[in-house]
């Protein structure tokens, strides 16, 4: 199975808010994760706050976008 990169972008709302998209090019600028592609392992990295450990980010982290492209792909 391939791995999927994942980048965190600024929210639009809040300076202290990120969220999570999936990089299916690899082509988004800064600082990567990666994960399974697939719905439990992409929950459970974000309830063990392994994102923001990998992506050294602090702040509120929303993984709704990703775990969307998880379900959608797994469908």
């Amino acid at each position: 199975m391939a791995l999927l990169r994942v980048v965190a972008v600024k929210g639009e709302t809040d300076s202290t808010s990120w969220e999570l998209h999936p990089d299916e090019s690899r082509r988004h600028g800064g600082r990567g994760a990666y994960v399974h592609r697939d719905l439990t392992c992409g929950g459970l990295a974000i309830q063990r706050r392994a994102f923001e450990r990998a992506l050294k980010i602090q702040g509120v982290l929303s993984g709704d976008l990703l775990m969307a492209a998880l379900k959608q792909q797994s469908s």
